[in-house]
C-alpha cells in the first residue's frame, strides 16, 4: 500500500486540504453574521473576517493555485475545459478576496459607529460571499466530475 503513494498523490492531498482550509469557513459566514448581528458583535465579526481572509484564506488560495498548476502540468491537462474553468474560478476568487478584505475592514468601522453606510456595504459583502460560495461549488464540481 505505501508503495502506491506518489508525489502526485501527495500534491493532490495538499491541493484538497488547501481548498478545505481556504473555503470551508466561507460557508459558515451567513450563519455567523446572523448570530453575531443579533448579539451586537458585527464589528468583531467583520474585523475577524478580514483577518482570516488576509492570513488564512488568501495564503491557502495561493497553495491551491500552485498545487493546481503543478497537477495540471504533470498530467498534461491544460487543454481540458475543467482545468481552464478551475483556473478562471481561482482568479475570480482572488479578485473577490482582494476587494472583500478592504470592505470587511470598512464594515467593521461602520458597524462599530452605527453608520447608515453600513447596510449597503453589508449587502455588497453578502453578494461577494455568495459569489465566492457559488464559484467554490462550481470549481469543485469541475474538479471532481471533470466534464
Amino acid at each position: 500500500m505505501i508503495g502506491s503513494v506518489t508525489f502526485y498523490n501527495v500534491v493532490v492531498w495538499i491541493h484538497v486540504l488547501a481548498v478545505v482550509v481556504a473555503f470551508g469557513g466561507v460557508f459558515a459566514y451567513p450563519l455567523l453574521a446572523s448570530a453575531l448581528g443579533r448579539a451586537g458583535a458585527l464589528p468583531v465579526f467583520h474585523s475577524t473576517q478580514a483577518l482570516i481572509w488576509s492570513r488564512v484564506v488568501t495564503p491557502a488560495m495561493v497553495v491551491v493555485l500552485l498545487a493546481g498548476i503543478y497537477l495540471a502540468t504533470d498530467a498534461n491537462a491544460w487543454s481540458e475545459g475543467w482545468v481552464s474553468g478551475g483556473f478562471v474560478g481561482m482568479i475570480l476568487l482572488f479578485a473577490i478576496a482582494g476587494v472583500s478584505t478592504g470592505w470587511q475592514r470598512k464594515a467593521a468601522e461602520l458597524a462599530a459607529s452605527s453608520d447608515p453606510a453600513y447596510d449597503p456595504l453589508a449587502r455588497r459583502l453578502n453578494t461577494a460571499a455568495a459569489a465566492a460560495m457559488v464559484l467554490v461549488v462550481v470549481v469543485l464540481f469541475l474538479m471532481v466530475v471533470k466534464p
